[in-house]
């Protein structure tokens, strides 16, 4: 490149040395009959004239090249920034929606942890109220649960006007318990749901507003790990039911739990969770309402008749508001 440069440079001196020579006619060793029609100067100057033509056109294709490279330079560097920018934007939008996801389950972490709370006083309370002598001070609150005065029983009671129970024994500690009538609950002592359709059958016949079915816990024993036995002949007493009164609402109630110092009359209590997540997809699947009330199942509430499943009257108060707030039976009152 320096050549060509010192090269056109050369030729451009040259040039106007010949034009300021004959001019000026100052030139002593240019010959000073030589006009500038010539063929010879003219001669000289048109290749002097092409080599400077061509330097140029070197120098502009040169310059061409020099400007696409910039510009590819140019380009190349936009696109690095944007890559660049695009991979921040991306970044930050990963850690938004990590930040987001960690927030969403903080939430979810501190209201199961406000529910366990609320819970655990709960039990407290009802702990308390045993310890105590069971005085019983709270009143009936839809939504809550306490300790009721004697008065507030039979509003307590009145609730469930609509409502008839299907079920084994427990079900028959309702009647004993004073919260329910013989006429309100159809039971049958130890049976499993293979052995209470006629009893179904029956309850279905008051065409009552609301059923609510307490079985499973003896079927323990008698479907073992045959749980989808058990769903089986559960769902043909709904069906066996729903022929008769079609418009009336199903809950079905969750097995409670058997306390450890009763293993050794219920060896298959371990069970428990598995029959109640079927119980739990039967009641989707067939449109009933699966209901819970093993946290007042508590031991200081159970007979004293070495059953470890049949509970007193404390507990009942407790677990007829639970099931009344779950079964929405204050819609109408």
């Amino acid at each position: 490149m320096a050549v060509l440069l010192h090269r056109t440079r050369h030729l451009m001196i040259s040039l106007m040395f010949v034009f300021a020579c004959l001019l000026t006619g100052c030139g002593s060793h240019i010959d000073p009959t030589l006009s500038l029609e010539d063929p010879a100067l003219e001669w000289l100057i048109s290749q002097e004239t092409a080599n400077v033509a061509d330097a140029m056109a070197a120098m502009n294709s040169i310059e061409a090249s020099r400007e696409a490279q910039a510009q590819a330079s140019r380009e190349e560097s936009k696109s690095i920034e944007e890559s660049l920018l695009a991979e921040s934007i991306s970044k930050e939008a990963e850690s938004l929606s990590i930040e987001q996801s960690e927030y969403a389950d903080y939430l979810a972490s501190s209201a199961a942890e406000s529910s366990s709370v609320e819970e655990a006083l709960l039990i407290e309370s009802i702990a308390e109220s045993i310890y105590s002598g069971g005085e019983p001070t709270g009143i009936l609150t839809p939504g809550k649960v306490s300790s009721l005065k004697e008065s507030e029983l039979p509003k307590l009671r009145g609730l469930f006007s609509d409502t008839i129970v299907v079920g084994n024994s427990q079900a028959y500690c309702l009647i004993e318990s004073g919260l329910f009538t013989p006429n309100d609950v159809i039971y049958r002592w130890a049976s499993t749901v293979s052995e209470i359709m006629g009893e179904t059958i029956q309850a279905a016949n008051l065409h009552r507003g609301k059923a609510l079915f307490i079985l499973g816990t003896n079927d323990l024993g008698t479907y073992t790990d045959n749980v989808a036995g058990f769903i089986r002949d559960y769902t043909a007493l709904i069906n066996a039911f729903r022929e008769i009164n079609p418009d009336a609402q199903i809950f079905i109630q969750e097995i409670i739990p058997i306390p450890d110092s009763f293993a050794f009359r219920w060896y298959n209590r371990f069970r428990v969770p598995d029959y109640n997540a079927a119980l739990q997809k039967m009641c989707e699947e067939t449109g009933c309402t699966f209901v819970k009330c093993a946290i007042y199942a508590m031991e200081e509430f159970l007979l004293d008749d070495n059953s470890g499943v049949h509970y007193n009257r404390q507990y009942h108060v407790y677990w007829a508001q639970a099931m009344a707030n779950q079964m929405n039976l204050w819609e109408d009152r």
